[in-house]
């Protein structure tokens, strides 16, 4: 006849039963860590900036040329090492006033800078560089960048902006802009 012992029988028991909870709680763990990405995915658009091409930045340039108004205001929220919101209002696209973080700036050279033909200016000289790190023929102190880029379907203008210089040692250098309001002019 065997010996059944009831302690151990229920020591058994309530480990089966750990198993399970544990089991569940690492399920619920994954799922809501799922969910939570799905979640930033749709905050931001649902979708990654694109890789800027020279293609895509050539083809923006275009329509902003064709279909860009005159007149208007900017907003633009910079993140990176000197994070700051841009606010610039462009008349007959000559950029007349420009606010740092709500206060003017002073310099007029300093105005067009984050006008949408700054911002395109910006955007030609690192993809210039990047072409030249991929082909092969950029000079030893041309940085090597990762950019990707969200242009405005209708008008060109860049709506988001990614820079990301790639170093050696210690991190990435990069740079983000969006812009978080559009306002044509008369």
């Amino acid at each position: 006849m065997e010996h059944r012992d009831p302690a151990a029988a229920t020591r058994s028991k309530r480990a089966r039963q750990r198993r399970k909870r544990i089991s569940r709680m690492v399920a619920t763990m994954f799922i809501g860590a799922a969910v939570t990405l799905v979640v930033i995915g749709l905050f931001r658009g649902g979708t990654a900036t694109p890789e800027l091409t020279v293609e895509t930045f050539t083809a923006a340039q275009q329509r902003w040329r064709r279909h860009g108004p005159a007149n208007y205001i900017v907003e633009i929220r910079v993140e990176g090492r000197q994070p700051a919101t841009y606010r610039v209002e462009v008349v007959d696209g000559i950029a007349v006033r420009a606010d740092r973080n709500g206060r003017p700036l002073k310099q007029d050279r300093t105005f067009a800078t984050w006008s949408v033909r700054g911002m395109f200016g910006t955007m030609d000289s690192d993809v210039r560089n990047a072409e030249q790190q991929r082909a092969g023929s950029a000079a030893a102190n041309v940085a090597q960048l990762r950019l990707r880029a969200l242009f405005d379907e209708e008008l060109g203008y860049p709506v988001r902006y990614e820079r990301v210089e790639m170093v050696k040692f210690g991190n990435n250098r990069s740079v983000t802009w969006e812009v978080v309001a559009f306002e044509p002019g008369a």
